[in-house]
């Protein structure tokens, strides 16, 4: 099968946003595809060992390059990786929209069985990627902090907030997010949210005053691959369910590499 039609087979029935930042960003489509990979971010290390494996195609749920979708000129770093693509001729396509759009939440999904989370049921879509979960039961922000520690080997978990508070329901943003997601804070009802990554001189200190004024309230910061890489290993799973040779290729936490070649 043609990586334009296997991209056309994950995408089918799935809502597409206006302005998505999906699709095919290097190499070709009509491309035959034997074996695909997935990853969270398309690193030089992720690129040697898709080509290593002789691999057709890659779906990747961030951007490959700092300037995001394409390389930027000026940027050498940048311009290197989009030549040893173009020289791997592996067909390279963003998965970022659609993952949080699939139902359930693909990225959410990943997240969930990896970690055990005991969830009852999704009582709202906030927005792309964003969803209010209800707990089967009260549980202490503390040791979900410490599940995702020892389940998705969280080097640099982070609360912020009141620690020991019980909760009975979490708000799932993973990846990063902004001043918009932290005020959901404020709202009765929203009292803990799990992320990867957020601003933290403006937005995690106001997290700190609406624990002033609001009550008890907490975040969890996992860090961005951390918190979302285990649902492209769904993704993987997906496409080997469907009878493709597909695996996952884990790129790492940023904070935990050491960037020697």
């Amino acid at each position: 099968m043609k990586a334009k039609e296997i991209y056309s087979m994950l995408i089918k029935g799935i809502p597409q946003n206006a302005g998505t930042c999906d699709g095919i960003l290097m190499g070709d489509g009509e491309r035959e595809v034997r074996r695909i990979a997935t990853c969270h971010k398309l690193t030089f290390d992720v690129l040697s060992a898709a080509s290593a494996t002789g691999t057709d195609m890659i779906l990747t749920h961030e951007p490959p390059f700092a300037n995001g979708n394409s390389p930027a000129e000026d940027l050498t770093p940048d311009a290197e990786k989009a030549r040893r693509i173009a020289e791997s001729g592996i067909a390279v396509y963003r998965f970022h929209d659609n993952a949080h759009n699939f139902k359930p939440d693909l990225i959410h999904h990943g997240f969930i069985r990896a970690t055990g989370l005991q969830i009852k049921q999704c009582t709202e879509r906030i927005s792309l990627g964003v969803c209010r979960y209800l707990l089967e039961e009260p549980v202490c922000v503390d040791d979900i902090a410490e599940k995702c520690r020892c389940s998705l080997g969280a080097s640099h978990p982070r609360l912020v907030g009141v620690a020991g508070m019980k909760t009975d329901s979490v708000i799932l943003a993973l990846g990063g997010i902004g001043i918009a997601q932290i005020d959901l804070l404020r709202k009765p009802g929203n009292d803990f949210i799990i992320t990867g990554e957020v601003n933290e001189v403006c937005y995690l200190e106001y997290v700190r005053d609406i624990c002033r004024l609001y009550g008890e309230k907490a975040v969890l910061l996992l860090g961005h691959y951390t918190a979302e890489y285990r649902g492209m290993h769904s993704l993987a799973d997906i496409l080997r369910e469907n009878g493709f040779d597909a695996f996952a290729i884990d790129s790492g936490e940023v904070w935990d590499h050491n960037c020697s070649d």
